[in-house]
């Protein structure tokens, strides 16, 4: 019969009724996922009560979000104490370690704790705090700097289909970190990186095409993932592909949809999207200007290029080229971005694992 209550939906809340823990626990995750904030914390209290470590984890979120509860960073604590220590549970463990990596809900930032709460949860299975512990040793905080040793963690959390650590080891292959440099081993990261949702692996991959690192060059498929990265937020995708627009470049010419893009990287913060606007509307005020005046096919990436609008010369990694005018007018742009090693610390602090019914 349409829209009738599901039977195992009623044998859940039979069972939950009936004060078993685990159906608390779940049918408090349903109505979570259903937006039902107030209900679902009263059933993972009945389940928290009981020593449901889950439930404790789940209260401890509520509590430090704010939702079906006032928000309470020391009650937040609390929960995720309990359920931390006496049950064990490797989300409370590493929302513990991302309080102490940020300095959240009260806890002074302690680099040194969070590696502790980080490898007791890694030690109970959780990919999120490997991936968090091998960018503290990549970082040397709380710990001695071991390039070796975060490419062992990043491995052990790739091993789950962790995108981020994905990401992290294509870096490490990039940039020669611990490891030979190998663009082909990077470029086969990022793409499982890329392919499993991580918006850096998504922004590193697409550098891979547009550079033909590791690949054949494709300014198609760069553009594709620079899209999917700049859908994600990435400011420096956004900002790369109102480039591309500019030059045609694995897309149709279009100055509109090139500053569309400009104009999105720069209502999110990019340190340059201004300065490319500008450079733009002046070829644009100057009824003389030639094609060739337009901005040429900069990558975003290059930290000390320089571009010219009248009288203009790219510096690139080798090599350089040129082109001029007649024009007096000297306008100097300098470009920024993240080439082809974008780092994401997005598991670290990141509560969603949290909240994965298994």
């Amino acid at each position: 019969m349409c829209g009738s209550p599901n039977l195992n939906t009623l044998s859940l809340q039979k069972l939950a009724e009936d004060g078993n823990s685990e159906a608390q626990y779940k049918l408090g995750f349903n109505l979570y996922t259903n937006h039902d904030y107030t209900t679902a914390f009263d059933w993972f209290m009945k389940a928290s009560e009981s020593g449901h470590g889950a439930s404790q984890n789940q209260l401890g979120l509520a509590y430090q979000n704010g939702l079906g509860i006032p928000q309470d960073d020391q009650h937040a604590v609390e929960w995720f104490t309990e359920s931390a220590t006496v049950n064990h549970n490797p989300d409370a463990q590493f929302n513990l370690g991302s309080f102490y990596y940020y300095g959240r809900c009260g806890i002074a930032q302690d680099y040194n704790m969070a590696y502790q709460w980080f490898l007791k949860a890694s030690e109970n299975g959780s990919h999120h705090a490997q991936n968090s512990i091998g960018f503290l040793y990549q970082r040397g905080w709380g710990v001695q700097q071991d390039y070796h040793l975060a490419l062992k963690w990043f491995q052990k959390a790739a091993l789950s289909h962790n995108a981020n650590a994905q990401n992290q080891i294509g870096v490490f292959y990039k940039k020669g970190y611990g490891v030979k440099t190998n663009h082909r081993t990077a470029f086969e990261w990022y793409a499982k990186s890329a392919k499993n949702g991580s918006t850096a692996g998504q922004c590193n991959l697409a550098w891979m095409y547009y550079d033909g690192t590791g690949t054949r060059q494709d300014y198609n498929k760069a553009i594709t993932w620079f899209l999917k990265a700049a859908e994600r937020g990435s400011v420096d995708s956004q900002y790369q592909i109102g480039v591309m627009y500019f030059n045609g470049h694995g897309v149709e010419k279009s100055d509109e949809l090139g500053l569309e893009y400009l104009y999105m990287a720069l209502r999110n913060g990019s340190p340059v999207a201004q300065k490319y606007i500008d450079l733009v509307s002046s070829s644009k005020d100057n009824e003389k200007t030639l094609v060739a005046d337009r901005p040429p096919p900069v990558p975003v990436h290059h930290r000390n290029s320089s571009l010219r609008l009248n009288s203009f010369s790219v510096r690139k990694k080798s090599g350089s080229s040129s082109m001029h005018n007649n024009s007096n007018s000297n306008i100097s742009v300098p470009f920024y971005g993240s080439k082809s090693a974008t780092t994401s610390i997005s598991d670290v602090g990141n509560l969603n694992g949290a909240y994965t019914f298994k």
